[in-house]
């Protein structure tokens, strides 16, 4: 390779290039000559230590770990030092960076980062170039490169370096270095667009989120101007984009202590209707409902919780666990009614004089609910105590009941290989001995116990085939996938149908999510991908060895989580059918509807 060619910033990395052929070959640095001791000592005294020798400059640095990064790093030196050398580059740079921009904006970071490194080798240092070159490479993985890209950007157009910067940060945070991510940020001008702004409110709060921070992460999204309720009519990323933001500030209010406020904005978001009614708004909706209720179930609030569920669409990602939850709402203690205020909670004190808020009000210049939330001080006029919708309350507990069999039948008939249909089977049987109804009940158990034997029949099938085979099956499935055959291309995400089409193969589609399998198998599908552009690899195979001995771990460990699971559903039916099969067991007469 000629070092001349490479950008004027990338000395090092030329030098870096130069060692790879002896870093890669694993061999052992040669032990010290201080070290060594070649003969006995002379006499039965001990000898005295030997120190080490200072280190020799000019000896090579150890051997750096094989990852991922380092051989995606190691591809994509090789291949764009390749790429031929325009005559004129001068008289190119325009034309070249609207190609790459082209190239980024059809999500191909890859084929933009190498166009990208060309064209500054070529040209030498560049802001614009290396602002360019700095978001490519963070987008398909490449951080070191990104990272010393964005040290030559400084100069760039705002809105260029502005983008740089955050996908840097964000490919600093993917990297589970979210310390390196806020310091990043630090390097963004002052002014950015709105979007932007709610990139940078987003990726604070959860830089601070896997910083175990919650209030920090609650008050960089206080930060964000953004209402979902003033969006209607936009376009969808917007109307998401807020709607991410308010879910999350919910979450980190809530985290953080909160808790009245984050309650109210997540039920703010999960009436609204202003995001729209497409999936992706549907599925956000749900998602906020599903969490509050799950909440209030855990806190008795059972009336509550029961109204958050039946606004969870009955199909979609999240029904089935919001029927499972519906069902233990009915059959818990239904609680009081509960405040939904927006109103602050101690962490405010200062007062707002009325007539001020009154002519802001008359000019529209403020709205209660949007002042409240942005933690100003809570006044008379803005106070507000929202009450949160409840469930009917019947006053005979059997009504409940009859409501829990109701819901858990429709569950029940669902797909059998999800948890939550599994758990409904034993729960149905559970509900009609509160119900009353003895032979129901015990129809239900012994349906439920033979159910879930055939599913651990079906875990044993699949455990056996796997110690067999191991994952064969999984990697059959995404080779029979075309989109797969040739692996990811580097730093994309894995699609969703991939990770359900291996682990339905390997019979781990029902067992407990591991959360290590997706980004072991986004990995591996890349390796696949970096070794279609350059052949075989010593080094690469032998990482590859090693993250799927990782990858069998997980399913390995899916597997027998798998089946402790539904031996303890098992027992508690099988305990549920021998208490109601003992002609000794009265069923307790159903007293009045818990509160």
């Amino acid at each position: 390779m000629n070092a001349a060619r490479l950008p004027a910033a990338g000395a090092a990395l030329a030098a870096w290039l130069m060692a790879l052929p002896l870093l890669a070959s694993g061999q052992p640095l040669p032990e010290p000559e201080s070290l060594r001791q070649t003969t006995e000592p002379a006499t039965s005294l001990p000898a005295e230590p030997v120190l080490p020798s200072s280190p020799d400059p000019a000896a090579p640095p150890p051997a750096e770990p094989v990852t991922l990064a380092v051989l995606r790093e190691r591809r994509f030196h090789q291949l764009w030092s390749a790429l031929p050398v325009s005559a004129e580059p001068a008289e190119r740079v325009e034309v070249a960076l609207a190609d790459i921009r082209r190239l980024l904006a059809a999500g191909q970071p890859w084929l933009a980062a190498l166009q990208a490194a060309r064209l500054e080798a070529d040209l030498g240092e560049r802001p614009g170039v290396a602002a360019v070159l700095a978001t490519a490479a963070a987008r398909c993985g490449l951080t070191g490169i990104a990272v010393s890209a964005l040290a030559r950007a400084a100069g760039a157009e705002r809105l260029a370096l502005a983008e740089a910067v955050l996908s840097v940060a964000e490919r600093r945070l993917a990297d589970g270095e979210p310390d390196a991510a806020l310091a990043t940020l630090r390097a963004l001008p002052v002014r950015l667009e709105r979007r932007q702004r709610h990139r940078l409110a987003l990726l604070k709060a959860r830089a601070h989120f896997a910083r175990d921070r919650p209030l920090e992460a609650a008050q960089a999204l206080q930060a964000a101007e953004f209402d979902p309720l003033r969006l209607v009519g936009a376009p969808l990323d917007d109307r998401l984009e807020a709607a991410v933001l308010q879910y999350d500030l919910g979450i980190a209010l809530i985290r953080s202590g909160a808790a009245a406020r984050g309650h109210a904005l997540l039920e703010r978001l999960g009436r609204s209707d202003s995001i729209g009614d497409e999936p992706p708004a549907q599925a956000l909706r749900d998602r906020a409902n599903l969490g509050l209720a799950a909440e209030f179930l855990a806190a008795g609030q059972g009336a509550t919780a029961r109204a958050l569920f039946e606004r969870v669409a009955l199909e979609g990602p999240y029904s089935n666990r919001a029927l499972l939850g519906m069902g233990w709402a009915s059959l818990g203690p239904q609680g009081d009614p509960q405040s939904g205020g927006l109103n602050l909670d101690g962490d405010g004190t200062r007062a707002t004089p009325k007539f001020v808020l009154r002519v802001m009000q008359r000019r529209r210049l403020i709205d209660c609910e949007n002042y409240n939330r942005r933690a100003l001080a809570p006044t008379e006029l803005c106070q507000r105590q929202l009450r949160f919708e409840r469930a009917q309350v019947p006053e005979r507990a059997e009504s409940l009941a009859e409501e829990a069999i109701a819901v858990w039948q429709e569950l029940s008939a669902r797909e059998p290989r999800d948890p939550a249909v599994r758990e409904a089977w034993g729960a149905l049987g559970h509900a009609a001995a509160r119900a009353g109804l003895r032979a129901a009940a015990i129809a239900g158990y012994e349906a439920a116990a033979e159910r879930l034997e055939a599913a651990l029949a079906d875990n044993r099938a699949a455990a056996s085939r796997f110690a067999a085979e191991g994952l064969a099956a999984g990697w059959a499935a995404l080779s029979a996938d075309g989109a797969m055959t040739a692996g990811l291309a580097p730093g994309a995400p894995l699609p969703v149908a991939a990770l359900i089409g291996f682990e339905a193969a390997l019979g781990v589609d029902a067992a407990p999510p591991s959360p290590q399998r997706q980004p072991l198998l986004a990995e591996l599908l890349e390796a696949r991908g970096l070794q279609a552009m350059s052949g075989d690899d010593p080094a690469l195979a032998a990482w590859q060895d090693a993250q799927q001995q990782a990858l069998a771990r997980t399913v390995a460990e899916s597997l027998d989580a798998e089946q402790r699971q539904l031996g303890r559903w098992l027992a508690s039916v099988r305990a549920g059918l021998a208490t109601l099969s003992d002609p000794s067991f009265v069923l307790p007469s159903p007293a009045a509807a818990p509160r």
